[in-house]
């Protein structure tokens, strides 16, 4: 089976007007995300596309260690010593802030294969960090830490709103900046 058949492709939107607010210290330090869609918002702080700002949609499925590829016929199978909380995809225009994310290199940032999936979330109880497109997604017992992609680290959380900082997270360089996830509107769970 090809990657097409696990890729996401969410109805084109126009997200304008979204805030992302530069003040992304308080709150709690958890994050509050569930299953369910969101709107993804990133801020280019630093790099060529800095003061940029790209929108755009994010979903997000519970993880669990019964996940299986349905290209590979894979089961999930723990990397890093702890299993991710959630799996999913998210579609933006990376280029808008010179997000270091690839189209087309596994994984495919909107791929929702639970074992090559586009966005990991991966939480010690401390910090939350949710990597997009990058090698370090794959759950099939790889441990990969190069490559392209970005990490977000959560730093503020609340009931609706998740905020914190986001970077290359490979030998891939570009733009990094602040991050801030919203629940789309009429979101249902995943």
């Amino acid at each position: 089976m090809a990657w097409d058949a696990v890729l996401w492709h969410p109805p084109e939107t126009r997200h304008e007007g979204l805030q992302c607010p530069s003040d992304i210290g308080g709150g709690e330090t958890l994050s509050p995300l569930t299953a369910g869609e969101y709107l993804l918002t990133l801020v280019a702080t630093s790099g060529p596309k800095s003061g940029a700002q790209v929108t755009g949609p994010m979903i997000l499925k519970k993880a669990g260690p019964k996940d299986r590829s349905p290209r590979t016929g894979e089961v999930a199978s723990i990397s890093y010593g702890e299993e991710p909380q959630f799996y999913g995809a998210a579609a933006l225009d990376w280029s808008r802030v010179a997000a270091p994310v690839l189209e087309g290199e596994p994984p495919p940032a909107n791929s929702l294969d639970p074992i090559y999936p586009g966005v990991l979330v991966r939480s010690d109880g401390a910090t939350t960090l949710i990597l997009i497109g990058t090698l370090s997604n794959f759950r099939n017992g790889e441990a990969w830490l190069d490559g392209a992609g970005i990490g977000l680290t959560v730093t503020a959380a609340s009931s609706n709103r998740v905020r914190g900082t986001w970077d290359a997270w490979g030998l891939a360089v570009g733009g990094g900046g602040r991050f801030c996830i919203d629940p789309a509107p009429s979101s249902t769970e995943a």
